[in-house]
């Protein structure tokens, strides 16, 4: 199994399992030139996530939607996160939505309370995720 770790504005790679990975362990992949855009929805920000917040690659831009009653993915870890980011020079735009639960854009939850569905703000959140994409790459000619 493989894996890689972000260090910074780079990924090392990690790879196991009969791959001799001496020949890679010191290979570094810058991500900029590929990544020009990073979306989270209600991500997971609490222990034992390893980043700060101020180690985030200030070339990516980063876009999330936090559910201010998500039990789950408590918001407010990802706040303090963003915060630094941003005092990082990260560009950076998130909002905390008012009402909403983890998984609030899931149409058929797992039967949990701490999850509920919520069809008009699963509908927003679609409609800003593609605004995100569209500021990113730009529209295509003759499309939305």
């Amino acid at each position: 199994m493989g894996y890689g770790v972000r260090t910074g504005r780079e990924v090392r790679s990690c790879v196991g399992s009969g791959v001799d990975d001496r020949a890679l362990r010191d290979h570094a992949l810058s991500l900029t030139p590929r990544v020009h855009l990073a979306i989270a929805i209600y991500p997971y920000c609490g222990f034992p996530m390893r980043t700060s917040g101020a180690d985030i690659d200030p070339d990516i831009p980063l876009r999330a939607i936090l559910a201010e009653q998500d039990v789950i993915a408590p918001h407010g870890a990802c706040e303090r996160r963003f915060e630094r980011a941003a005092a990082a020079g990260v560009d950076l735009d998130y909002s905390v939505w008012d009402g909403q639960s983890h998984a609030f854009d899931e149409p058929n939850p797992p039967p949990d309370p701490r999850i509920r569905y919520d069809a008009e703000a699963a509908q927003r959140a679609r409609e800003q995720v593609i605004d995100w994409l569209d500021q990113s790459f730009g529209t295509q000619p003759g499309q939305g």
